[in-house]
């Protein structure tokens, strides 16, 4: 008895196994999907670098690339066919098209090279201004049309960089990519620490911040001087100090291309690299001592010679500044700029003379002190008309005819 229902045991057991075992066949097979059921239909667009995906039976797995376009007016088509968002659309869409435009604009170049100036440079930069000034018009436009707004801000994804990244080569000068990439990273780190000090310190910065500033500024010199040759470092040295000239001393006084890497050779060997054109730098980083200042110009004025050297003076006096400007405001000939300014001059002559002479009493230095003011004054107004002649006293640097000068 106990034998039969042993037996009896083992073969419902078999059984239950193959029973379970074709079951779970049954089960598996019943996972196969019996149709495919589309959930969309979007037509796609050729994206350069994307895969084509031809129109056809869409399943259930969804790629981005279904959506997304080339032709913007698809693409936002197909964001809204999708049920996204309107504010998401918006942001979408401004970010592709801030980038598609912002390497539009990076691609134009200065087209000229990097040591012509004067106006050969002025030119080529409106120039260049006004092409990436029509590509943020085209941008604002095409926003317009697609999504009602018009506004081209700072891009998120770092896209804006590509200008100054498009900038930074033509300044830095031709150097193999893995070099210019390590120069690129150095300069990069001072900014980031330079910005970030400042932040903190609300753009008052402690001797030790100005200390510390100067020093990383050193070892960001160190680590480019060695990513390059002496040739090229003598290349940099000299690019940056040129930057500097042409924002400061030498805006206003013409040199030709060569006369310029020159006197950046000098200016370079005397004060050091300037980094200055990083805008990001603490822009008294290095202070032009009066010594430096005096060796400057003894070695600039062997460069030019005297008269050229008596140009750049005038080009950068103050004075001579105001008056320029206000004669370009008034639309006024420049020959008036430089005989006020020559007038100035003989004025300033006569009264250090005045000044010296130990002859006259206090009574009779002051007569002939406002006497030369008053027929100088009389001088300069009858040059620029009454109505401009009061707006050099009053805005343009006039002070000196009417000062007291006995002091």
């Amino acid at each position: 008895m106990k034998l039969v229902l042993a037996v009896s045991l083992v073969l419902n057991v078999a059984l239950a196994a193959v029973v379970g075992h074709n079951w779970q066949k049954q089960s598996h097979a019943v996972e196969k999907p019996v149709a495919i059921a589309p959930i969309i239909q979007i037509r796609n667009e050729y994206r350069p670098g994307s895969t084509v995906i031809e129109p056809g039976i869409v399943t259930n797995h969804f790629h981005w690339k279904m959506i997304e376009s080339s032709n913007y007016e698809n693409y936002v088509r197909n964001l809204r066919a999708v049920g996204c968002p309107e504010k998401t659309v918006h942001d979408i869409i401004l970010a592709e098209i801030q980038k598609t435009y912002a390497v539009k604009c990076a691609a134009v170049p200065l087209a000229v090279t990097f040591w012509s100036c004067g106006p050969e440079r002025h030119a080529a930069g409106r120039h260049r201004d006004e092409k990436q000034r029509e590509i943020k018009a085209e941008a604002q436009a095409l926003l317009r049309q697609l999504i009602g707004v018009d506004f081209i801000g700072e891009s998120e994804d770092g896209s804006d960089d590509l200008i100054k990244n498009a900038f930074f080569r033509f300044f830095v000068g031709p150097l193999p990519e893995p070099v210019f990439e390590q120069v690129n990273l150095a300069l990069e780190k001072i900014i980031s620490s330079t910005s970030e000090m400042q932040d903190r310190s609300k753009g008052i910065l402690l001797p030790s911040e100005r200390q510390s500033l100067l020093d990383m500024r050193e070892q960001c010199l160190a680590s480019v001087r060695q990513q390059l040759s002496s040739a090229q470092y003598d290349e940099f040295t000299r690019r940056f100090a040129a930057a500097r000239l042409l924002d400061h001393e030498l805006n206003d006084f013409h040199v030709s291309a060569g006369e310029l890497r020159a006197i950046a050779g000098i200016y370079a060997g005397i004060f050091g690299v300037s980094l200055d054109v990083l805008e990001s730098f603490d822009n008294h980083d290095k202070e032009q001592t009066a010594a430096q200042k005096e060796i400057f110009d003894k070695r600039l004025h062997e460069f030019l010679g005297a008269a050229r050297f008596a140009d750049y003076q005038r080009e950068n006096d103050l004075d001579f500044k105001n008056v320029k400007a206000l004669t370009e405001q008034q639309s006024l000939a420049p020959e008036i700029a430089l005989k006020i300014y020559e007038i100035k001059s003989l004025f300033d002559s006569q009264c250090r003379l005045l000044h010296q002479d130990v002859a006259l009493s206090p009574s009779e230095l002051s007569d002939q002190l406002r006497q030369t003011q008053d027929s100088t004054r009389s001088a300069i107004e009858q040059l620029l008309g009454g109505k401009t002649f009061g707006l050099y006293l009053s805005q343009h640097g006039g002070g000196w005819l009417t000062n007291d000068l006995r002091q």
